[in-house]
């Protein structure tokens, strides 16, 4: 497990912080998972060497703009989530792993507390303060 702020040879939009505040706040815990980012038609490999309850850092060649959305399927252990994420912050050069940092966004109460079973397996937080999920307002029910 490891709890840290992006190096100085993080690249963010001019004004904005090197990481967003919730990355610094939050155990992060150490994965190797295999993952392709979809963005548009392209398509990004990357590995996934952190995750914690609001995002997940990956290393890659191709690494998008800030606040470029991306699509994935996240592995677990027995399944796979399909997520939503945004760019929040990229490191490139400087002799270490390029990659990205990747927020969630808009998890659904189902697959929140998959991911949050599974970085607690890790042993890492389950608490869900501060994810980033939209909870319904309704409920559809078949007739």
């Amino acid at each position: 497990m490891r709890e840290s702020d992006p190096d100085a040879s993080t690249v963010v939009p001019e004004g904005r912080d090197a990481a967003p505040a919730w990355y610094s706040r939050v155990s992060r815990q150490d994965l190797a998972v295999q993952i392709e980012f979809e963005v548009g038609a392209l398509l990004v490999d990357a590995t996934v060497v952190d995750i914690s309850k609001g995002g997940l850092f990956a290393v890659c060649e191709t690494v998008m703009r800030v606040d470029t959305e991306v699509e994935f399927d996240l592995p677990l252990a027995g399944e796979t989530l399909h997520l939503l994420g945004r760019v929040v912050w990229t490191r490139e050069g400087e002799g270490r792993a390029e990659g990205m940092g990747i927020q969630f966004v808009d998890l659904d109460g189902v697959s929140q507390a998959k991911l949050l079973a599974f970085i607690a397996k890790l042993g890492g937080e389950a608490d869900d303060s501060e994810l980033s999920y939209t909870e319904p307002d309704f409920v559809l029910m078949d007739e």
